[in-house]
């Protein structure tokens, strides 16, 4: 123990003089003598005794000088098939809130970087961005001779003097630019973060979620835990730190499977040192490894797909020297895909065609006709009973250009042929996996000859006809619908579009989203419900629902042309 001590102190002695390593506490350069006691079976008790003296700098920071406020950290990546992931992962890297000079990058290559373009793409950023960190290093599992990677990450950080130590997989994507200032600042030796997951995801999580940490609310401070999950950060800072390891050759007396988190988290059990869970700020998602890879792809397609909604344009930044390309636009098992879009609304033009572009989607956007401007010789005729449900006036000149849109539509399906189209208005946000739900129903629906005219995609379900939906026989999906608000999305067949023309609406005209279950004969109203004799739409509804308008009544950034317009004057036969 003595001579532990000695050799331990001459390295802190031997180092005490660089003025460049404050305020480390140069805990690596110890490394081979903790090394040496621990498989003696000793404790760490000589660091209790040492003066903090001899692992603190004399020399203060000098004017101007943010090392102290800034750590000298690591950050080890382990990276497989992410080529899809990596122009945002990297771009991250390039635009995170801390000073590269401060950072080491090692990037840990797993042998299935092959199977896409991830070696090339990491080879090309590496000779685009490594003079701009303090060092960056690339490695291949496959080459380190039995080696687990954490171990080496660590150990090299240990070796290059780094306060903080970060382990993150590439199937999780960071989005927090301030992330690293944040978490390189926890005082505790080990410390968790948790992701969210996309909502096709669901239950997948990056951490064991305890019935205990369910009750933890976003924002909260350090929880212990009893697992460690990635992504993580070491303080090797912590002299307790020093026992931490992922492999169990380092551990006298360990019998369990060998795996490297059952090591570390054995080791850290040994020498009691807590694990902790920091949920004071959301840093990224977690794209669930257990998940095929081409729903992976989907599901990051879909969340770039609500950036653009929440923000415009997607608040992740890319890489500049590796680039996302943008899927091939297909159909996907529509005849024709439909947008309808105000000409005086460009920015949700301009969003929906940033959705159609990350997700792949081949549309037509169709110009809506404009309540504000129709001529007052326009030939239609608004139900004389009708009176909005809740605010008792007529029609307002948004509903009337609402409905006249779809009209067209119905029109144009009919005049075409088309036996199966995707109408949108321009305010659809699509779920995770929407496509994929769709196709599923649009198959067994074929499969099974089923007989339909529209099958709502989004729609407003009112609360006393929930409860009367059933699932149809032999399709994924798919349910009997009652009575509904909202035309956000919705699937036409041919049939429909016959059967909703066949109402003569324009003589007779209420909302659009009043009118459809008027046709499938399920709208409360009896009265208006008489109005119109063909009601024979086939309706139903995708379950659950793939599509909900960008934003709701009640939030920040709602915008109606429908319920905020002025009412709509018709004109009499009299007057034209």
């Amino acid at each position: 123990m003595i001579n532990s001590f000695r050799i331990m102190h001459t390295y802190f002695t031997d180092i005490h003089s660089e003025a460049d390593q404050y305020p480390k506490k140069c805990f690596s350069h110890a490394l081979p003598s903790v090394r040496w006691m621990v498989k003696s079976g000793m404790l760490l008790l000589p660091f209790l005794v040492f003066p903090l003296s001899l692992s603190l700098s004399p020399f203060p920071p000098e004017d101007g000088d943010v090392r102290h406020l800034y750590p000298q950290s690591s950050i080890a990546f382990l990276i497989g098939s992410h080529s899809h992931l990596l122009p945002y992962l990297l771009g991250w890297i390039e635009n995170v809130d801390y000073p590269k000079k401060r950072l080491h990058l090692g990037i840990y290559l797993t042998p299935d970087a092959k199977e896409d373009s991830t070696k090339e793409q990491i080879q090309w950023w590496i000779g685009q961005t490594a003079p701009l960190f303090k060092s960056l290093s690339l490695h291949e599992t496959t080459k380190m001779e039995g080696k687990e990677w954490e171990e080496d990450a660590l150990n090299n950080a240990r070796q290059k003097q780094s306060s903080f130590l970060l382990f993150w997989k590439a199937d999780d994507l960071p989005s927090n630019s301030q992330f690293l200032t944040k978490i390189f600042h926890k005082s505790r030796p080990v410390v968790s973060s948790i992701l969210l997951s996309p909502p096709s995801h669901r239950g997948l999580w990056n951490i064991d979620l305890t019935p205990d940490l369910l009750k933890i609310k976003s924002g909260a401070q350090l929880t212990e835990i009893s697992r460690v999950s990635f992504p993580f950060v070491l303080n090797l800072d912590k002299m307790d730190s020093a026992y931490l390891t992922f492999e169990e050759g380092n551990i006298r007396g360990y019998e369990g499977k060998g795996s490297p988190s059952e090591v570390f988290e054995f080791s850290a059990r040994v020498m009691s040192i807590p694990l902790f869970l920091d949920r004071s700020l959301p840093i990224g998602w977690h794209f669930h490894p257990r998940l095929p890879i081409d729903e992976r792809r989907m599901s990051l397609r879909y969340l770039l797909a609500d950036q653009i909604v929440d923000f415009a344009s997607i608040s992740i930044p890319q890489s500049r020297s590796v680039r996302a390309p943008l899927p091939l636009k297909k159909k996907f098992g529509f005849e024709k895909i439909m947008v309808i879009n105000l000409r005086r609304r460009p920015e949700r033009r301009k969003i929906m065609e940033g959705i159609c572009d990350v997700i792949g989607i081949e549309c037509e956007f169709v110009e809506a006709t404009d309540g504000r401007s129709l001529p007052s010789s326009y030939p239609l005729t608004q139900l004389e009973s009708f009176l909005d449900p809740s605010s008792k006036r007529k029609m307002t000149n948004g509903e009337v250009g609402c409905f006249l849109s779809h009209y067209r539509i119905w029109e144009s399906v009919v005049a075409d042929g088309l036996s199966r189209v995707l109408v949108m208005e321009d305010d659809a946000r699509l779920v995770d996996g929407a496509f994929k739900m769709m196709g599923e129903m649009m198959e067994d629906m074929m499969k099974e000859r089923t007989q339909w005219g529209l099958v709502y995609m989004g729609r407003k379900r009112t609360p006393e006809h929930i409860k009367k939906d059933v699932w149809v026989s032999g399709v994924r999906h798919l349910s009997t619908v009652g009575y509904s608000y909202w035309t956000v999305g919705y699937a036409l067949s041919l049939e429909g579009a016959k059967s909703l023309l066949s109402g003569n609406p324009l003589e007779r005209m209420l909302p659009v989203d009043e009118y459809l279950p008027i046709m499938a004969n399920v709208h409360p109203n009896e009265e208006w419900m008489n109005a119109f004799e063909n009601r024979s739409l086939r309706m139903f509804t995708i379950h659950p629902l793939v599509i909900y308008p960008h934003r709701y009544t009640n939030e920040k950034g709602h915008l109606s042309d429908t319920e905020k317009s002025e009412i709509y004057e018709e004109k009499s036969k009299e007057e034209l």
